[in-house]
């Protein structure tokens, strides 16, 4: 999921417009997990090529919240900067794996916590 940052001027409520683009990517299990498969480590990149590496990464259990993104250090994306000006798209890339409780994350990172977005 794409969501817009408030402005501050929309009294909490936030369109891409008013946000001048800024937006936090947040990933959403629609389904049950079981419990040996609900903590899954990702990464998020948004835009192309090498000047968008990818954030994180960050282990988050999903049967815990459906819901999760980044930490608030890494979670926001200026999405018109990120546009492909030639083809008018913004790419979105997520890298997931599930991962063991206890074990590191799948690209070398320890157990980093929780992201929670309400």
């Amino acid at each position: 999921m794409l969501r817009a940052l408030p402005s501050g001027r929309c009294g909490g409520r936030a369109s891409f417009k008013a946000s001048a683009g800024r937006a936090v990517v947040l990933l959403k299990c629609e389904g049950d997990l079981p419990a040996r498969a609900a903590d899954v480590a990702f990464r998020i990149a948004v835009g192309g090529g090498p000047a968008s590496p990818p954030r994180g990464p960050r282990v988050h259990d999903f049967a815990r919240c459906a819901v999760g993104g980044l930490p608030a250090d890494q979670a926001e994306w200026q999405l018109g900067a990120a546009v492909d000006a030639s083809s008018q798209t913004l790419a979105v890339r997520v890298e997931a794996a599930p991962r063991a409780p206890g074990a590191p994350a799948a690209w070398g990172g320890g157990p980093e916590g929780e992201a929670r977005y309400q």
